[in-house]
Parts: C-alpha cells; sequence; structure tokens
C-alpha cells in the first residue's frame, strides 16, 4: 500500500491524506474512502508532515539526529547557502515507525515497523544539517517480499551519473533496536537507512560539486522518483 499526503490544485492550503493506486488517488478520513482523485488534479506533500525524530544511521550501526521541520516533497526547489562549498548527495531510505517502544529486541523489531521511504540527503563541508528531500509515498512493509531492493539511478541535469544498489548494511530491526537501547521511539520516527555505497560526482560524468540551477532525479527501481532543483 502507498500512503500519501496531498493538496488538490483547487484548494491548495487544505492539506488531504490518502492512498495510491493504479494512477488515482483515494483521498480517506483515516477509516474510508471519501473521495477520488485525478493525479493531474493533486500535488503530492512529504508522506509525514514532520517527524518527530529522525535518525540518520552511518555504515557502521552509528546514527546521529537530522532536523524535522523542512521536509521536501516530491518537486521542490531548494535555494542552496552561500556557506554550503562542496555540495554532494547521498540517497537513503527511511523506515518509519507505527507505535511507541523503548528496548526493543531484534525479535520484536519487525512488529514496529510501518512503512519504507525513499530519501536524499545533501551534504556539505560547512554544514550537514540540510532539509530532507523525500519521494511522494510511504511504502507498507507487506509491499515488500523481506526488504526493498533493485537498484537506485542517480541523474543531474539529465546526465546519468551512475546506479546503487539498494542494500543495507544496518538493517531496519538492528537500527531500531540500537537506537532503543536508550532512547524510546514514538509513531512517525524515521530511522534513516544507509545504502552500501554513493555516488562520488568528481569522479562521476559530472565531474564536479553540486551548484545552484542543478536539477536532482533519484529514481529508486521500487519506489519511484524524488526531483529536488537547486538554486
Amino acid at each position: 500500500m502507498r500512503l500519501c499526503r496531498f493538496v488538490v490544485m483547487e484548494e491548495p492550503d487544505q492539506v488531504r491524506s490518502g492512498i495510491f493506486h493504479e494512477n488515482r488517488v483515494y483521498e480517506t478520513d483515516g477509516e474510508r474512502a471519501i473521495g477520488i482523485h485525478d493525479l493531474t488534479k493533486v500535488g503530492f506533500l512529504p508522506p509525514i508532515g514532520q517527524p518527530p525524530n529522525i535518525r540518520l544511521f552511518h555504515p557502521d550501526g552509528s546514527y546521529r539526529y537530522a532536523g524535522t521541520a523542512g521536509l521536501m516533497g516530491p518537486g521542490s526547489e531548494y535555494e542552496v547557502p552561500a556557506s554550503a562549498q562542496h555540495l554532494t548527495l547521498r540517497p537513503f531510505v527511511a523506515v518509519a515507525i507505527k507505535d511507541e517502544g523503548d528496548q526493543i529486541s531484534l525479535d520484536e523489531a519487525n512488529d514496529f515497523l510501518l512503512a519504507f521511504l525513499p530519501m536524499l540527503e545533501l551534504k556539505a563541508e560547512s554544514a550537514w544539517d540540510f532539509p530532507l528531500a523525500t519521494g511522494p509515498f510511504l511504502h507498507t512493509v507487506d509491499e515488500f517480499e523481506g526488504l526493498p531492493s533493485g537498484q537506485c539511478e542517480v541523474l543531474v541535469n539529465e546526465l546519468h551519473l551512475g546506479t546503487i544498489a539498494v542494500e543495507f548494511p544496518v538493517l531496519p530491526t538492528a537500527a531500531l533496536e540500537r537506537c532503543t537501547r536508550t532512547q524510546k521511539v514514538v509513531p512517525g520516527d524515521l530511522l534513516g537507512l544507509p545504502l552500501r555505497s554513493e555516488i562520488n560526482l568528481l569522479t562521476s560524468p559530472l565531474g564536479r560539486n553540486l551548484q545552484p540551477g542543478d536539477q536532482i532525479l533519484i529514481r529508486f527501481e521500487q519506489f519511484g522518483a524524488i526531483t529536488l532543483r537547486l538554486s
């Protein structure tokens, strides 16, 4: 199941939630469908408004917290601060938590996982807490046989820079067990899972770091795309 938040173009101030199915958006009130919308009539928002916590994991299992107030949805534009030097990118996959808990064991962890969400992090030498960009949908765990897989393609200005295998050095259950040793999780928390490799922009066909004017496209085989324009 693909969960989403969106606006109808005719009423852009009213945030709605629903399910994406067979190229239509079914608006829900949390229990039942209350409307059906054509894709040409809606604009997608980040599927989670403001997560209580975002933890970004490193391949060694350590993690840090990221800001929760600035998630960017599909097709967003981000104004790059002048202080952001040597700007690069990192696609990853987040898992959303559905229940509150602490000291969760590996055997219990699967019961706390709600959905997966493709995400994009910008990185620079002078700053690391950039807003995170998301795909349009939360993909519930029952959509996959086990973990997400496939490929992630990275393009900048329509130039193909390479592909990354969607493989996780830190499994979602291990990430959840690790972070709840000392702190609880609550519904809506996101755990960012790194992919096994990254694209080096300097040695890629782009041959440079990111700069204003670049159009980024991250295409996940199982999730769809993240698009972000830098200004």
